[in-house]
C-alpha cells in the first residue's frame, strides 16, 4: 500500500543534532507503509511508551505521536486517540478497566478547546486545555511540568541540546 508522503520538516534552532535530522525522516518515512501495514493487520498501536525518557518529558509528546500517527500513517484522528487511550490499558493488562471513559472504569478527563477530531494537533497544546481531572482530582494547569532530571545510569545519546518540549517544537 502506497500512502501519501508528507516531507517531515525538521526545524534545526535547538531542536536536535543536525546531523540526525535526515536519519530520523529516513526513519519515519521508511517506516510508515509497514506500520500501517501492521495496524490494518490488527496489531494494536500506543503512544507514549518512550515517554520521559532523557528528552521527552513526561506529558509533552503523547499527542505529538498521535499527530505522527494521523500525518504519517493515515489513521483518523479517533483512531490516534484509541492508540493512546484504550490501547494503554490493553498493553497495561487492564483492559476493561482503564483507556476508555465508561461506567466504573478508572479515567483521567481532559477537556480541551476545540474538537481535536477535526484537528488533532489540539490535545498536544496546553493553552488548549480547559481541565483536566486525573484520579478523580482536578489538576492545577498553572502548575509547571516537573523538571526531568538524567539519572546517572541512563546510556542513551544526546539527540538533542534541550528537553524537547511541545512548545519547543510548536512556537
Amino acid at each position: 500500500m502506497d500512502l501519501p508522503r508528507k516531507p517531515l520538516r525538521v526545524r534545526a534552532q535547538g531542536r536536535g543534532e543536525p546531523h540526525r535530522h535526515g536519519l530520523f525522516r529516513d526513519e519515519i518515512q521508511a517506516t510508515a507503509d509497514i506500520l500501517r501495514r501492521a495496524y490494518d493487520a490488527g496489531v494494536p498501536f500506543l503512544c507514549g511508551s518512550e515517554t520521559g525518557f532523557s528528552i521527552t518529558p513526561v506529558g509533552q509528546w503523547h499527542a505529538r505521536e498521535m499527530e505522527l500517527f494521523v500525518k504519517y500513517l493515515g489513521l483518523s484522528p479517533l483512531e490516534a486517540i484509541t492508540c493512546g487511550t484504550r490501547n494503554g490499558g490493553i498493553a497495561m493488562g487492564m483492559e476493561g478497566r482503564v483507556g476508555t471513559l465508561e461506567v466504573d472504569r478508572l479515567a483521567d478527563v481532559l477537556v480541551v478547546d476545540g474538537d481535536p477530531l477535526n484537528d488533532i494537533r489540539i490535545l498536544g497544546d496546553r493553552s488548549r486545555f480547559k481541565a483536566v481531572i486525573s484520579r478523580g482530582v482536578p489538576v492545577d494547569l498553572e502548575r509547571p511540568y516537573p523538571v526531568r532530571r538524567v539519572f546517572g545510569e541512563e546510556k542513551v545519546s544526546r539527540y538533542s541540546t534541550q528537553p524537547l518540549t511541545w512548545d519547543l517544537v510548536n512556537p
